[in-house]
């Protein structure tokens, strides 16, 4: 039994027939993966959300044209707090860390757009 590691793989949309696509859509998915060491963990999440992509492309649209999906690659691997033991209530799984200045942490926790520094 390996370890747990939160995958943050980058996915893009690209709209078909889109010509020179000026910018591209991106999620930024967390896939909850159980290895060995955090470079298995970024292997094997890379080649789920290659297959997640694929089977989600089919019929997949983006502002009513057709598109596709791909996943890009892995952002970063965050092994899980007490990885050793399977997640379980209340375990932390991944994080991030921003810098906010005083005024915009109302307007962050109610999902605005604010400035902020973020840190990997």
């Amino acid at each position: 039994m390996g370890k747990w590691f939160a995958s943050h793989v980058v996915v893009a949309v690209h709209v078909r027939d889109a010509g020179g696509q000026a910018a591209f859509p991106v999620y930024e998915n967390v896939l909850l993966v159980e290895a060995a060491s955090p470079s298995e963990a970024k292997a094997l999440a890379l080649s789920m959300a290659k297959e997640q992509a694929h089977a989600q492309s089919d019929g997949f649209t983006w502002e009513g044209k057709a598109a596709r999906l791909e996943a890009l690659g892995v952002r970063k691997v965050i092994e899980c707090d007490d990885s050793d033991l399977p997640p379980h209530h209340g375990t932390e799984v991944t994080y991030s860390m921003f810098l906010v200045v005083p005024a915009c942490l109302h307007a962050l926790l109610k999902g605005e757009r604010v400035e902020l520094t973020y840190f990997e």
